[in-house]
């Protein structure tokens, strides 16, 4: 067991969180303005990302203004830099980072068939999963690289995340992996506690609709739920 954080800054045990690296290995040769990882691959689509680090200077010249108010109101401080990341085609051009993505927690689904397909498609990429012990997958991610961010309308995104198309997806499909639990993150927020902790958020325990997690093409990305974004953490 260890000792966690939950989102609205009380000291809660949670069960501990394995967690490992996605294997994220590939070639890569540049372009004028984006690096491509290999001749058969799109082009990578890049986004702005808000965060409390000092790697490039903070670019206010057509900055998202609704991006960097979620970061302040989140993370209790202005953000300091932004720099440029991965994400999936249609992900807002500028966002906010909530924290380094540990890992996330999907629904055993009771529908035999659709937990067949889910399961498949997790194996199929080859993620670092996990069975809890609820029967819940729970995949896990590499902090440094892959981040939980947020945009300013307040939906949530995953950023440096790539996986190559497994042999026998088709190209242009979604592949729906589950609906999500649970989501734990590593952030620091002095406003809740002095720094870096990891977090935890449990989705609709009180009713509500659970976020759906979805792979497309590379790329993992959120559908729908009931939640928020606030000062206090995720809410709902």
């Amino acid at each position: 067991m260890w000792k966690g954080i939950q989102d609205n800054g009380a000291s809660v045990t949670r069960r501990r969180l394995l967690w490992g690296v996605v294997d994220m290995k590939e070639t890569t040769r540049e372009t004028r303005h984006v690096r491509v990882l290999n001749p058969s691959r799109p082009t990578k689509h890049l986004v702005r990302v808000f965060n409390p680090g000092m790697r490039e200077p903070l670019l206010k010249a057509g900055s998202d203004e609704g991006a960097e108010k979620l970061f302040s109101q989140f993370r209790g401080r202005e953000p300091k830099s932004i720099r440029m990341m991965e994400a999936k085609r249609g992900t807002p051009s500028t966002v906010a980072e909530l924290g380094g993505l540990i890992e996330l927690t999907l629904h055993d689904s009771e529908n035999l068939s659709e937990k067949r397909a889910n399961m498949k498609a997790v194996n199929a990429l080859k993620l670092r999963a996990s069975q809890d012990e609820d029967g819940d997958q729970v995949l896990k991610f590499d902090t440094a690289r892959i981040k939980l961010v947020s945009d300013g309308n307040g939906d949530m995104h995953i950023t440096g995340f790539y996986k190559p198309l497994p042999e026998g997806m088709e190209r242009g499909r979604s592949y729906f992996l589950g609906g999500e639990l649970a989501v734990a993150y590593k952030a620091d927020k002095p406003h809740i506690e002095t720094g870096e902790q990891e977090y935890e958020h449990f989705f609709a325990e009180r009713g509500g609709e659970l976020p759906r997690l979805f792979y497309k093409d590379g790329y993992l990305f959120f559908r729908g739920g009931t939640y928020s974004i606030t000062r206090a953490g995720l809410a709902g």
